[in-house]
């Protein structure tokens, strides 16, 4: 089994939104927002990166996704020192899943084939004083 590829994104995380319908000027027109849009080429170029010219992996994956929300300014300092020990964990949005959905798609045709690979996986939420996003992706150990 080969190592795992770990993707690192310094910076708050952006996950998946909904598309979103510009009717102006009669027809509708369907789009990502800009803010997405760009963190999924930042997350590609990254990824593109972590493979080191490696192929892709073409069998069943497991990918985990942590999430490092940055923690909120307006908190008080004991409340701050619990989200960064983990005591306190961000449950407001953005999902948990739509940060899986996000990863999932930026990295198809680069990490693997296709995201349907995704056998199986993790996505967690954490504060962090040093907000980002970690992803490792392996091949799944005595799957084909």
């Amino acid at each position: 089994m080969s190592e795992p590829i770990v993707i690192e994104l310094q910076g708050p995380p952006i996950a998946w939104a909904r598309t979103r319908v510009n009717t102006g000027g009669g027809r509708p027109r369907f789009f990502t927002p800009k803010e997405q849009h760009n963190y999924m080429l930042s997350l590609q170029f990254a990824a593109t990166q972590a493979m080191k010219g490696r192929p892709l992996l073409t069998g069943p994956v497991v990918v985990n996704v942590t999430a490092r929300l940055p923690i909120p300014a307006s908190w008080t300092r004991n409340k701050k020192k619990d989200a960064a020990a983990g005591i306190i964990r961000p449950t407001s949005k953005p999902d948990y899943d739509n940060f899986g959905k996000l990863v999932g798609d930026s990295l198809n045709a680069i990490v693997y084939c296709d995201d349907a690979q995704i056998c199986d996986g993790r996505v967690r939420k954490l504060y962090s004083d040093e907000p980002g996003l970690t992803v490792e992706v392996s091949e799944m150990e005595g799957a084909q």
